[in-house]
């Protein structure tokens, strides 16, 4: 009992996962401030936006719309479907459960941000199609909290054998998903649909909201393992 119950190598446990949940609130905080408040980060916006125009080619702009596929709602949705229908099918009750609460109430969260916000798109010449409020981004939302998840699932269940190897395994799962988080992200706003801060405030989201998320699981599973 005591290794079902023991805090994984991988999460942050219930005290700094509350602590690391509070840091992300107050970056929001910070965020909203620079943009809807003192503005100190729409210089940033135009001098990100100005950088991204100056690299455009037709050769960027594809690998960028491709990039930005992977964040896509629709491919998110459909795989998010097949990841609960896997964990299910393997009997993962648990990881179904925090996967269903990551993602369908990080969607809940993202919607009522947008419509709370009510933030317009960038003015100009778009490289892809969008439409709805631009804050925070909803790609890049989404990416962290799918591609969060899975860095953990992967991470969680390399970090349960002995091994040192699956160590590096788990650290490259969380690398996989960092790098295509980070590349969802510059893609909207290379593609002209998204202000940089759009961007710092859908990491900011997603990440609130997979760490406050994962910290209830750590600590609803350690709980319920005490005599």
């Amino acid at each position: 009992m005591a290794h079902r119950c023991s805090v994984n190598q991988v999460s942050l446990g219930p005290a700094r996962g509350v602590i690391v949940s509070f840091v992300l609130a107050a970056l929001f905080g910070a965020i909203i401030d620079g943009v809807f408040g003192s503005g100190w980060l729409l210089a940033w916006d135009a001098r990100v936006a100005a950088w991204f125009r100056s690299y455009r080619s037709p050769g960027l702009t594809h690998v960028m719309t491709l990039v930005s596929w992977l964040g896509d709602p629709r491919l998110l949705v459909a795989a998010s479907l097949g990841l609960g229908a896997a964990l299910l099918a393997f009997a993962r009750r648990r990881e179904f459960l925090i996967a269903a609460a990551v993602l369908a109430g990080g969607a809940v969260l993202h919607l009522l941000l947008k419509a709370a916000i009510q933030r317009p798109r960038p003015a100009g010449a778009w490289l892809a199609a969008a439409h709805g409020y631009s804050f925070p981004s909803g790609h890049t939302v989404g990416a962290v909290l799918f591609y969060g998840l899975l860095a953990y699932l992967g991470a969680w269940m390399a970090t349960r054998r002995a091994a040192a190897r699956y160590l590096y395994i788990a650290l490259g799962y969380i690398a996989l998903g960092a790098v295509i988080v980070l590349a969802v992200g510059m893609s909207r706003v290379y593609l002209g649909v998204h202000f940089f801060s759009d961007i710092l405030g859908g990491w900011v989201v997603g990440a609130f909201w997979l760490s406050l998320c994962l910290t209830a699981a750590c600590w609803l599973r350690l709980r319920s393992c005490r005599p």
